[in-house]
């Protein structure tokens, strides 16, 4: 396999120790967010956020030369992007990809391939030994044909098609970009997305655990809104700490414009209430209450940016 950021991951990760993540207990978030209800302070977490990262030319050299190859211009790092191996002549190390890891769980986040790039799409998936891809794309932006829009159907659609491959594919099809998701559809999916995880790391013959695939679009907003939730569940579940907003900065470090939508910003910190209530850290009719409140945070904050 072609090198890649270690992330020092162990089956042991499943095991609950002596440390815990930085943040604070899933109760007390719960607790300090329902004071936080006015659409002001939300506002000011979300300025907070996406203040500017360091990104120049030395840093994000091959992305400069490869940006022809990305759906959306987003930064990669070179220390950070995923790195295909080259057997032959024509083949390119680059595609539109990053390894977004944090402490013992391993993602990588990638924008939608086309059909020039599906090819690619699937060596980086049998190069990193993948298990598991979590398609954040809406049914009505997926298609077969060359269309630089939308995101190429990369898994078959037809019942006698087959693809000899061990990976499963989680598919959010009812999210549509810089709208408001049922959270009640989205937190179910995002602990049963958690549960196979756990399971797959389990079942590792080895030390190394396969990154999970995160593919969006563009690799922004919904899907790092799926990679927080993602940490944050197992985190719950573990009754670790946690900090919904040191997750979000971090993964920003990582991946530019993670959360350059509101929308999307808020809708986190409304799915880490029904995750929490999910994970038995508060009651299902006040996690309501609360993410009503947020919703009305958001559409407030998103009808006065459409002002500006």
């Amino acid at each position: 396999m072609a090198s890649r950021p270690s992330t020092g991951q162990r089956k042991s990760a499943l095991q609950k120790d002596s440390t815990t993540e930085a943040g604070e207990k899933p109760a007390d978030f719960v607790a300090l967010i329902a004071k936080q209800s006015l659409p002001r302070s939300r506002h000011m977490h979300f300025e907070r956020l996406v203040a500017s990262t360091a990104i120049n030319s030395s840093n994000t050299a091959t992305f400069l030369a490869q940006v022809n190859k990305n759906r959306v211009p987003v930064p990669l790092f070179e220390k950070k992007r995923v790195k295909l191996s080259t057997k032959a002549t024509e083949d390119t190390d680059y595609l539109p990809a990053t390894y977004a890891s944090f402490n013992r769980e391993d993602y990588i986040i990638i924008q939608a391939p086309t059909k020039e790039t599906v090819v690619d799409f699937w060596r980086m998936v049998w190069q990193d030994g993948c298990k598991l891809i979590v398609c954040v794309v809406e049914k009505s932006q997926m298609t077969m044909q060359n269309d630089t829009e939308k995101c190429y159907q990369y898994w078959p659609t037809k019942p006698d098609a087959k693809m000899e491959i061990g990976v499963i594919i989680f598919h959010i099809t009812n999210w549509s970009n810089g709208i408001w998701p049922d959270l009640d559809q989205l937190g179910p999916f995002i602990k049963t997305l958690t549960s196979k995880e756990i399971q797959i790391i389990k079942r590792a013959a080895d030390d190394y655990i396969p990154p999970v695939v995160l593919q969006g679009f563009a690799g922004l907003n919904r899907t790092c809104v799926v990679w927080v939730a993602t940490i944050l569940m197992k985190q719950i579940e573990r009754r670790e700490c946690f900090d919904v907003e040191y997750l979000a900065r971090h993964l920003v470090r990582i991946r530019p414009g993670a959360f350059s939508d509101p929308m999307s910003f808020f809708v986190l910190f409304g799915l880490a209430f029904r995750i929490a209530s999910l994970g038995g850290w508060s009651a299902y009719e006040d996690t309501k209450d609360r993410i009503k409140e947020i919703k009305a945070s958001a559409l407030v904050t998103v009808k006065a940016r459409e002002k500006q």
